[in-house]
């Protein structure tokens, strides 16, 4: 079973989306959490954790037909880091806190933005492997200019509905772009049956 962490500052907007997100697109392609894999989200400064999740991030998601469940924010940490198979933040500063935590382990720290810009400078590039290919993602990483990697993905907190919609459609669009050449499409199925997030 491999491990995906998301992070992001607080752990109550960004990284509890892209973990319902990423858990729902891996399923997508067969796979099933806990089994075959397992995702949680951490913040670089949820302190001493235990917040719900914020009600525009829990939104978008019931807006998806995925279930919130009962979210407590939880602070990034080297346990988590350890476990962890491949780690996606929402902000290069996400990185930098993750490698000043544990140096030994940041090769398998990318930002979403960063990752997706790797997997798309090489298409085609054999990478379907799943977490596999994080040390060739981690060797392809000094060929992607600098300006790209350090993409970060807006905080919602406290924004409009809008804002909220914009991040998630984003966070939703970065995560299939990085998941299909890793594990490959989503089952016909799936990809039929997947509810959509209403315009706004």
């Amino acid at each position: 079973m491999f491990v995906v962490q998301t992070v992001c500052t607080g752990n109550v907007c960004r990284s509890p989306l892209a973990e319902h997100l990423l858990s729902r697109s891996l399923q997508m392609r067969g796979l099933h959490r806990g089994t075959h894999f397992d995702v949680f989200s951490t913040g670089t400064s949820a302190f001493g954790g235990g917040s719900a999740m914020s009600n525009g991030s829990w939104r978008e998601l019931k807006e998806r037909g995925l279930d919130p469940g009962r979210h407590s924010s939880q602070q990034t940490d080297v346990d988590g880091v350890a476990r962890s198979d491949l780690i996606l933040t929402m902000e290069a500063a996400h990185s930098r806190y993750l490698i000043a935590l544990d140096a030994a382990n940041a090769g398998k720290v990318f930002t979403l933005k960063e990752i997706v810009a790797i997997l798309e400078a090489h298409d085609g590039a054999p990478w379907r492997q799943g977490v596999g290919a994080v040390p060739l993602l981690d060797a392809a990483r000094p060929r992607i200019p600098p300006a790209e990697r350090r993409y970060d993905i807006t905080d919602p907190i406290g924004a409009s509905a809008k804002v909220y919609a914009e991040v998630a459609h984003e966070i939703e669009d970065l995560l299939e772009r990085m998941v299909t050449p890793l594990w490959g499409p989503a089952t016909a199925e799936a990809a039929r049956t997947k509810p959509k997030a209403r315009e706004h």
